[in-house]
């Protein structure tokens, strides 16, 4: 919570420098290393690197994420959604449709796991999977 009031104030350094300690107390201290703690960690650095428009940094960071959740029963399909979101992001900003697509519809998939097939929710994914596809074949994409 300390180093998201901190990028609300813009000091991304200091923000980063708390990241950078929290990880060096996880491998410090054994009992604080684990799934849960390493996940939120990287999850506010990938924010960091956002909010500093290090979106590469940012995609990397949000991916060991969702490396990280593979090894874990404590994610359920909404949080690896939100990461995958994250990562979504991420890759509009970087103009990778390619990768944005597929993104998007795994997100789909969790999705449909914890939403009604009308909720609003799966309706804007639809749409930004709709908007990427178009996106892509403007760029020249033909074959996914």
């Amino acid at each position: 919570n300390m180093a998201y009031l901190l990028i609300k104030f813009r000091l991304f350094d200091d923000a980063t420098d708390l990241i950078d300690s929290s990880f060096e107390l996880q491998r410090i201290i054994p009992e604080f290393n684990n799934q849960i703690m390493n996940i939120a960690t990287l999850s506010t650095m990938g924010f960091i690197y956002y909010q500093t428009k290090q979106h590469k940094a940012s995609f990397d960071t949000y991916k060991a994420c969702v490396q990280l959740q593979e090894n874990t029963t404590q994610h359920n399909e909404r949080d690896k959604a939100d990461v995958l979101t994250k990562m979504a992001a991420n890759c509009k900003k970087m103009k990778d449709h390619e990768k944005r697509v597929l993104i998007l519809r795994c997100i789909l998939v969790y999705q449909q796991c914890y939403l009604l097939d009308d909720d609003d929710e799966i309706w804007e994914t639809n749409a930004a999977l709709a908007e990427s596809l178009q996106e892509y074949a403007d760029a020249g994409g033909d074959c996914l």
